[in-house]
C-alpha cells in the first residue's frame, strides 16, 4: 500500500510537470523570427560577443543555450519546420528560440526541486500543492515564455534551497557541496540571486526538526552554537564551491574585472533617478509596484494565501520554514528590490515559489483544523487549490492564447510593405518595439521591400538625443520633414512613456498632439478590442502582462503617420 501510495504522489508530480511545460510551450514562437524582445536580443548579442572578448552580462545562461545550440542545429536543420521557424533558426536568431525551450523546460522543472523542498520540510501534501500552484502561476510562467535567463536562476534558487534543506551541521558534507555548486550557477546567472548564500547560513545555523531543542532551548546556548557552527568546515566548504562556480561560470569578474565593474556601474547609474534614463518606469514607491506585480502575478485569491501563509508560518515558529520565509521573500524583496529603484516585475521572480510554498501549508494546515483526513483532505485541498488558483490559471491561458496570435508590429510591417512605395524613408520610433523593416543594410525575414530606414534613440519621436543623456530638445514635425522623412512609424511603449522632468514631459506630450494634427494618419494597429486602450503598463514592454482580457494579440498600439 505504501508502494502504491509513492507511485501515486510521483505520478500527480509528472503530471504537475507535464500541465506546467503545456503552458510554458503555448505561445513559444511569439514573434518570431522577429526581435520583439529587446532583453533576448542582449542576451543573444553578447552570447556572439563572447566569442571574442567576454562581455559582462555573460554567465550559465549564455553557456547553456549555446551548447545546446551547437548540439541541436544540425538535427534541427534535417527537419521541415514550417517557414518562420526555419527562418529563425538561421544564425544568429536561433539563439533565441533554444533560449525560449530552454526556459520553458527549466520553468516546469522547477516543480520538482519546489516540491522536494515542501515535502522535507512539511509533506508531501504541501509540496505537491506548491508545485501546483507553480505550473499554472501566470508571473513565472509568463517569464518562461522568453529567452532569458529569470526561468533559470529561479531554478536554481529553489534546486540550491531544496539541498539547503538537509543541511546539518553533523550531517553529510554533500548537500553543503550541492548546496553551493547551484547558488554559484544561480550567482552567476543574475547577480540578484545573492541572498541564496544567506538561505544557506541561515539553514545551516537553525535547529531542525530532529535536532533536539529547536528553537525552545535558551537564546544563549543557541547563540553559542551558532557561533561555533558558523566556523564549520561544511559551511565554508559550500561557500568555497559556491565562489569557484561563480568564478567559473562567470569568468569576466576575474578577466576583465574593470571592464565589467564599469559596465554594471554603467547600468546602475541609468536607473538612479528611479527611472531608465530620463523615463519614468512607474509612479509610487517600489515597495508597491512588486505588491502589484505580485498581486496581478499571482491573483488576488492566491497571492493573499501567500500571504496568509507566511504570517502562519512566522506564529508557529517552526524554525527552517521561518528561515527559508526569512530569506525569500522577506530578504529578497527588501534588501534586493527596493534599493536599486528599478521596477520591473521579474526582480519578484525568485519570492514567489517560496510564497507558494507558504499558500500551500496554509490550505493543508486549514484542512487540517476542520478535522479532515485522509481521502477526504486530500480532495478538499486539491478543490481549495484551484479555487485559490483560478485566476491566475486564467490569466495564463488568455496569455498564451494572445502570443500564439499575430503581433501588432507583424501586421504593420506586412501593411506598410503592401501601402508604402519601395525605397520611402521610414523613420522608426524603435527597432524591437515597431515593425522591423529591411533595409539595404539590414536583411530582414519575410520583408518583399527594402526602405530608407530611421532610428531613433530611447525616447523616441519627441527628442533629438540619441542616447541615455541629457535632452538635445524637442523636434518639430516640419523639422522630420525637412530631413526628408516620408513615413513615421510610432509605438504606444515608446509613446507613451512619461519623462522624470515635468517640463520635458509636457514637451514630448505636446510634440505627439501634434504629430497627430499636421501628419496624416494613415493606420493604427491596437491590440485591444474595439476603441479601448489601456494605460501604459511598463511591463507590456516585454509581452502582455495586464488588461488580458481586453487585448486580442500582442502587441503595441502602432500608428503610421505619413508627413506632407
Amino acid at each position: 500500500m505504501r508502494t502504491e501510495h509513492r507511485y501515486g504522489i510521483w505520478l500527480a508530480l509528472a503530471g504537475i510537470v507535464t500541465l506546467g511545460l503545456g503552458l510554458r510551450v503555448w505561445g513559444l514562437t511569439f514573434g518570431l523570427p522577429f526581435d520583439y524582445h529587446v532583453d533576448e536580443f542582449l542576451y543573444s548579442l553578447t552570447a556572439r560577443i563572447s566569442r571574442e572578448r567576454i562581455h559582462a552580462l555573460f554567465g550559465p545562461f549564455q553557456i547553456l543555450v549555446l551548447s545546446l545550440r551547437r548540439l541541436l542545429l544540425p538535427l534541427l536543420g534535417q527537419l521541415d519546420l514550417p517557414a518562420r521557424i526555419a527562418a529563425t533558426l538561421e544564425s544568429p536568431t536561433s539563439f533565441q528560440l533554444i533560449a525560449r525551450w530552454s526556459s520553458a523546460v527549466l520553468g516546469a522543472a522547477t516543480a520538482i526541486p519546489l516540491f522536494l523542498i515542501g515535502k522535507r520540510l512539511w509533506n508531501d501534501a504541501v509540496g505537491l500543492l506548491a508545485a501546483g500552484f507553480l505550473a499554472v502561476c501566470f508571473i513565472h510562467a509568463r517569464s518562461s515564455h522568453y529567452g532569458v535567463p529569470d526561468a533559470l536562476v529561479c531554478f536554481l534558487v529553489v534546486l540550491a534551497a531544496a539541498h539547503c534543506t538537509r543541511l546539518s551541521p553533523t550531517g553529510q558534507v554533500r548537500p553543503y557541496l550541492l548546496a553551493g555548486l547551484f547558488a554559484g550557477l544561480a550567482l552567476a546567472t543574475k547577480l540578484l540571486a545573492w541572498p541564496i548564500f544567506v538561505l544557506i547560513a541561515l539553514l545551516h545555523l537553525t535547529p531542525g526538526a530532529r535536532e533536539a531543542g529547536g528553537l525552545e532551548t535558551e537564546a544563549g546556548g543557541w547563540l553559542r552554537r551558532g557561533l561555533r557552527r558558523l566556523l564549520s568546515g561544511r559551511l565554508m566548504a559550500a561557500y568555497a564551491v559556491g565562489l569557484a562556480t561563480f568564478l567559473l561560470t562567470a569568468p569576466q569578474l576575474a578577466l576583465h574585472w574593470r571592464a565589467t565593474l564599469a559596465w554594471w556601474k554603467a547600468s546602475f547609474e541609468v536607473g538612479a533617478q528611479g527611472g531608465m534614463g530620463r523615463i519614468l518606469l512607474d509612479e509610487g514607491p517600489a515597495w508597491w509596484f512588486y505588491l502589484n506585480a505580485l498581486d496581478w502575478g499571482l491573483g488576488r485569491l492566491l497571492f493573499a494565501a501567500s500571504l496568509a501563509g507566511v504570517i502562519l508560518i512566522f506564529l508557529r515558529r517552526r524554525p527552517r520554514q521561518v528561515a527559508l520565509m526569512l530569506c525569500f521573500p522577506v530578504l529578497f524583496l527588501a534588501f534586493v528590490v527596493k534599493p536599486v529603484n528599478m521596477y520591473f516585475a521579474r526582480y519578484a521572480l525568485l519570492a514567489v515559489p517560496f510564497l507558494l510554498l507558504a499558500a500551500g501549508d496554509l490550505v493543508w494546515s486549514g484542512l487540517g483544523r476542520l478535522r479532515l483526513q485522509g481521502r477526504t483532505r486530500a480532495v478538499a485541498a486539491a478543490l481549495v487549490a484551484a479555487v485559490a488558483a483560478a485566476q491566475t490559471a486564467y490569466d495564463l491561458v488568455l496569455h498564451d492564447r494572445l502570443l500564439a496570435r499575430e503581433d501588432t508590429r507583424t501586421l504593420a510591417k506586412r501593411w506598410i510593405e503592401d501601402h508604402v512605395p519601395q525605397g520611402s524613408t521610414v523613420l522608426l520610433e524603435s527597432w524591437w518595439f515597431g515593425p522591423q523593416l529591411a533595409s539595404e543594410k539590414r536583411a530582414v525575414p519575410f520583408s518583399h521591400r527594402t526602405y530608407d530606414v530611421r532610428l531613433l534613440g530611447p525616447y523616441g519621436l519627441s527628442e533629438r538625443s540619441q542616447t541615455f543623456g541629457p535632452s538635445e530638445g524637442t523636434p518639430t514635425v516640419g523639422e522630420y520633414a525637412g530631413q526628408g522623412i516620408e513615413y513615421v512609424v510610432s509605438n504606444s511603449i515608446t509613446a507613451d512613456s512619461h519623462l522624470l522632468d515635468a517640463r520635458e514631459d509636457r514637451a514630448k506630450r505636446d510634440f505627439y498632439r501634434r504629430l497627430d494634427g499636421e501628419a496624416v494618419l494613415l493606420k493604427k494597429l491596437s491590440p485591444y478590442a474595439g476603441e479601448f486602450e489601456a494605460p501604459r503598463v511598463f511591463e507590456h514592454t516585454y509581452g502582455p502582462a495586464t488588461y488580458l482580457d481586453r487585448m486580442v494579440r500582442p502587441g503595441p498600439v502602432i500608428k503610421i503617420y505619413e508627413l506632407r
